[in-house]
């Protein structure tokens, strides 16, 4: 796992790498790396017949059961699943999920890796991960819903979409597996999301991706959404790892990298399209994000 350059924050993913059988996603978490392992079906609702096989891997594997029931079984312990459960199944235990192989079920599977050394190391005691069956998880299946809309209409920016969805699912998830956990050096303000907080990230963000173009200034922006500037400039640094200017020029520079792929536009018009009145503050913007001038990266 490479570390983290100048761009990445803890609720980003580094890339997504799509093969023919599984989408692999790096992303990091409390400043831990992770790698992700999906089947494709992952992103899909469509129901499936599962057959029980007893195995194990050196993976730590979440399923949460969207359609169904059904039984999962890790070691010696069983587990009742039923429609909005999630169960968490720790590296090499044995386990196999176990269902009524005439009906259809929407189990989702989550495999993941990370360095298990620098979480402990984080957050200063052993991790001792044990299986875990949720019930009731609507938020977690929330995000999943969330993730598929994104893969299925692949709107401008959905790919650092998924990155946060797939972020705050796990997050919520060792929320549970670490019970009691305190960070070392307490944040002003508690690590929760509430629900209102995270639609107002969401609709930033779709803010920037329909109004990247306009000339607005970040007071504007604030009061279009009845909070403070303060408390904007405090979710911009916090949840997207950046200031509202450093934001809204980098939307404008990956809105005209598609358009100098994707297009035989000028540069100059691509430029205006993107929200710069000059030329040259568009290729100074460019070459700062990019280390390339347009017509190179072009």
């Amino acid at each position: 796992m490479g570390n983290n350059n100048e761009m990445d924050s803890r609720f980003l993913l580094r890339y997504i790498d799509r093969s023919e059988h599984d989408t692999v996603l790096y992303l990091s978490i409390y400043d831990v790396p992770f790698e992700i392992y999906l089947e494709n079906i992952f992103f899909t609702d469509e129901p499936v017949k599962r057959f029980a096989v007893n195995h194990s891997h050196a993976f730590h594997e979440i399923c949460l059961f969207a359609k169904g029931e059904g039984v999962m079984h890790i070691d010696e312990d069983v587990f009742l699943l039923k429609e909005y459960s999630v169960s968490y199944t720790p590296r090499f235990c044995s386990h196999y999920l176990s269902t009524d192989s005439r009906s259809y079920v929407r189990p989702y599977h989550i495999l993941f890796l990370f360095d298990e050394a620098e979480m402990e190391k984080k957050i200063g005691r052993p991790l001792d991960l044990k299986p875990v069956v949720i019930h009731d998880a609507k938020l977690l299946f929330s995000y999943v819903e969330k993730i598929q809309w994104e893969f299925k209409n692949n709107e401008f920016n959905s790919r650092d979409s998924i990155r946060c969805l797939f972020v705050l699912l796990l997050t919520e998830i060792f929320r549970i597996l670490l019970p009691g956990f305190e960070p070392k050096e307490k944040p002003e303000e508690k690590n929760h999301i509430e629900e209102s907080e995270l639609k107002l990230i969401y609709s930033i963000g779709a803010f920037f991706e329909y109004n990247y173009a306009k000339d607005i200034r970040m007071e504007d922006v604030a009061e279009k959404f009845n909070i403070s500037p303060r408390h904007f400039d405090r979710i911009m640094k916090k949840y997207f790892n950046m200031s509202y200017k450093k934001k809204l020029s980098l939307t404008r520079i990956q809105v005209a990298m598609y358009l100098l792929k994707n297009t035989d536009e000028a540069v100059s018009r691509i430029a205006e399209k993107v929200g710069y009145n000059s030329l040259n503050t568009f290729q100074r913007a460019f070459r700062e994000l990019t280390r390339v001038t347009p017509s190179v990266y072009r």
